[in-house]
């Protein structure tokens, strides 16, 4: 054999190996998206077969079961922690309270025990209801309690409370006579109405003649 043909049939050998090899790769390459494409069209099955099939009434009524329950749980996990909040907050309330009112307390019964002492000093004693009554006037500011002072003032039943009325010469009519309970605020809101008299201002004239006539 001659060295050309030996070089062609090498030649000739080669380009059909790497024609084979680009064919296998072709090959390759096609049943990859073949397989994609079988997968994609597997999911897009899924989905519509997933979309197709809508619940049955009995799983709806089910669903809708379970989150009835779900929300009415959350409602009454929510009831029970406001009311514990609104517990706290009261008890916290009466502990700041407590704090300024028991040092009164304790001097009132340390003036309540010299009381029954031999040889009791009038004036010590009434030194100590004074210093008590400041203590209390003290705690009450601390607080923001404030006195509502409804004498010589005009009636308010916003803030008075009437229990009787009676005439009077120097009092008008409608206006407070006498207070006999004070009342309280805390800022704005009222505690306790002040309990009042309220004058009808001066009395008739027509009436003391009936009583003049009367009595005559």
């Amino acid at each position: 054999m001659s060295e050309d043909t030996k070089d062609l049939n090498e030649e000739q050998l080669i380009d059909s190996v790497e024609a084979t090899e680009e064919n296998i790769i072709e090959n390759e390459v096609i049943d990859e998206q073949t397989e994609a494409t079988e997968v994609d069209s597997e999911e897009n099955a899924e989905v519509v077969e997933e979309v197709e099939e809508p619940k049955t009434a009995e799983e709806i009524i089910a669903d809708l079961e379970l989150s009835s329950l779900r929300q009415r749980a959350d409602f009454d996990n929510f009831r029970k922690r406001s009311i514990r909040d609104q517990d706290d907050a009261r008890q916290r309330g009466k502990i700041s309270v407590l704090e300024d009112v028991l040092p009164v307390y304790d001097t009132f019964k340390m003036a309540m025990q010299a009381t029954q002492m031999e040889n009791v000093n009038l004036d010590m004693i009434v030194q100590g209801m004074n210093m008590i009554q400041n203590m209390f006037v003290k705690a009450m500011d601390d607080m923001g309690v404030v006195d509502i002072d409804a004498r010589d003032k005009k009636f308010d039943p916003n803030m008075h409370e009437a229990t009787s009325e009676s005439f009077s010469e120097d009092v008008k009519e409608g206006d407070v006579l006498s207070q006999t309970r004070c009342g309280y605020k805390l800022g704005e809101r009222l505690l306790r109405p002040a309990m009042v008299v309220v004058s009808k201002g001066a009395e008739p004239e027509e009436v003391d003649e009936i009583i003049e006539s009367e009595e005559a």
